[in-house]
C-alpha cells in the first residue's frame, strides 16, 4: 500500500496550493469580521448610553430635582440619560428608536406619595429592545422603590415615634437628617457589590470565545477543496485494488492519512498568518491568538484527527463533486450555527444549548475554550476522539458498499 500512500500524497500536493488559498482566504475574512466586532462591541461598551425619557407629571419641583441628583451623583448617570418629553413625543421618538424607553408619571405623582398613595408609573418599551428592557426596568423600579417607598416608611416611621414619644419638636431635624443619609446611601449603593463577569460561554470573555468561534469554522470549511480528490463516481480502480487484496480499510487508511498530513499543514500555514496578524495588530487582539499558546499545533491534532475523518465521511456521501461541496458547506454551516458559532451559544433556548454541547462543532469549541482557560477536562478530547471514530467507520462502511455495489 506504500505505492497508493505515495499516489495520494502526489494528488494533494496538486491540490494543497488551492486549499491553502482558500484557507487563508477564509482565515482572513474571519478575522476581518473579528475586528470589526470587537470594535463594536468595544465603541459600544464606552460611548454608548441608554436614553429613557420621562412624561407625565414631569412639572413638579421634587421630580425635577430627583432628575437633576440622578443625573449628577447617581451611578445611573454612566449607562442611562434621562430625558424630559410629552408622552406623545415620547412615543414618536421610541418608534423612532431614538429612545430606548420612557416612563409615565401619573398626575399629582408626587402629592398623593407625600401622603403615602403610591401611584404605579407606566414604563414603555419596544419589542427591539427587549435585550436591555429587563436592565432599564431593574435601574428605575429600584429607584423608585429603594428612594419612594423605603425612604417614605422609614422617614414617616421616625417622624410618627418622635411624636409618639413627646419628642415632636426634634422631628423635622431628625427627619432631614435621616432622609439625606439615606439618599447619600442610595447613591453609592454600587459600592455594596462588586461584578464577576464569567464570560460568554465556557468562562470565555467576549474576544476569546470569537477566537474560538473562527477557528471552529475554519476547522470545518478549510478541507472542501480535497472534495476534487475524494468524491469519485468510477471505482474501478478501487475495485482492482481489492481484487489484488488491498482491502477497502487499507485504501480508506491511506487517504485518511493523507489528508490528515494536508489538513495538519495548513493548520501550520494559518498559524503563521496568524502570528504575523498578531504582529501587524497587537492592539487589536492584544497577543490572544499566540500568547501562552505553547505547543499549539499539538493541541490541535486532536482537532484535525476528527476533522479530517468527518471530511472523509462526508466526501463519500456523495458521488457527484458538486452536490458533494454543497452537502459538505451546509451541513459545516449548519453545525456551526447550533453551536453557537455565528451568534453568542446563550442566545439559543437552553434544550439547544445542551444538545449543541455534544456536537462535533460543539465539543470543538469546548476543547479551544480550555486553552485560554486551562481547563484539565477530558470531556471534549473523549470527545472528539469518539467522533472521529465514528465518522470514520460510517465511511469505510460506505465505501465498502460501494465496492459491493460495483462488483454486484
Amino acid at each position: 500500500m506504500k505505492k497508493y500512500f505515495y499516489l495520494q500524497i502526489k494528488r494533494a500536493s496538486k491540490i494543497f496550493p488551492l486549499a491553502l488559498v482558500v484557507a487563508v482566504t477564509l482565515y482572513i475574512g474571519f478575522v476581518t469580521i473579528l475586528f470589526g466586532l470587537l470594535a463594536m462591541f468595544d465603541g459600544r461598551e464606552d460611548n454608548t448610553r441608554f436614553t429613557v425619557a420621562i412624561a407625565g407629571d414631569t412639572d413638579n419641583k421634587y421630580i425635577s430635582w430627583g432628575l437633576a441628583a440622578l443625573q449628577m451623583f447617581d451611578e445611573a448617570r454612566f449607562s442611562i440619560e434621562f430625558v424630559e418629553m410629552d408622552e406623545a413625543q415620547a412615543r414618536r421618538e421610541l418608534e423612532k428608536g431614538d429612545i430606548s424607553a420612557y416612563v409615565v408619571l401619573p398626575e399629582e405623582f408626587m402629592e398623593k406619595a407625600v401622603y403615602g398613595d403610591i401611584e404605579p408609573v407606566t414604563y414603555v418599551t419596544s419589542s427591539g429592545m427587549e435585550g436591555i428592557a429587563s436592565i432599564l426596568k431593574r435601574e428605575i423600579t429600584a429607584f423608585v422603590t429603594d428612594i419612594v417607598v423605603y425612604s417614605q416608611k422609614g422617614t414617616y416611621g421616625v417622624n410618627d415615634a418622635l411624636f409618639g414619644n413627646d419628642l415632636g419638636e426634634t422631628a423635622y431635624r431628625h427627619v432631614y437628617k435621616i432622609s439625606l443619609e439615606y439618599a447619600d446611601f442610595i447613591f453609592q449603593r454600587n459600592e455594596l457589590y462588586s461584578v464577576n463577569e464569567l464570560g460568554v460561554a465556557d468562562g470565555l470573555s467576549t474576544t476569546e470565545y470569537y477566537v474560538c468561534v473562527i477557528y471552529v469554522m475554519l476547522f470545518v470549511l478549510m478541507g472542501m477543496p480535497f472534495a476534487v480528490l475524494y468524491i469519485k463516481r468510477d471505482y474501478a480502480f478501487n475495485r482492482l485494488l481489492v481484487s489484488r487484496g488491498y482491502s477497502c480499510g487499507k485504501q480508506l487508511g491511506c487517504e485518511y492519512g493523507v489528508h490528515f498530513i494536508t489538513m495538519l499543514l495548513l493548520v501550520v500555514a494559518i498559524m503563521i498568518v496568524s502570528f504575523i496578524v498578531e504582529r501587524c495588530a497587537p492592539e487589536v487582539l492584544g497577543g490572544i491568538l499566540i500568547q501562552g499558546w505553547r505547543g499549539l499545533i499539538v493541541k490541535f491534532v486532536p482537532i484535525i484527527i476528527m476533522i479530517s475523518a468527518f471530511n472523509i465521511f462526508m466526501f463519500e456521501l456523495s458521488s457527484n463533486l458538486v452536490s458533494g461541496i454543497l452537502l459538505h458547506f451546509f451541513v459545516a454551516i449548519g453545525l456551526c450555527y447550533v453551536s453557537g458559532c455565528m451568534y453568542p451559544i446563550y442566545a439559543f433556548p437552553k434544550i439547544i444549548v445542551d444538545f449543541a454541547a455534544f456536537l462535533p462543532t460543539g465539543i470543538v469549541r469546548s476543547y479551544l475554550a480550555t486553552f485560554f482557560t486551562f481547563d484539565t477536562s477530558v470531556f471534549s478530547f473523549i470527545g472528539l476522539i469518539i467522533y472521529a471514530g465514528v465518522f470514520y467507520a460510517f465511511a469505510l462502511l460506505l465505501r465498502i458498499r460501494k465496492i459491493v455495489g460495483i462488483r454486484r
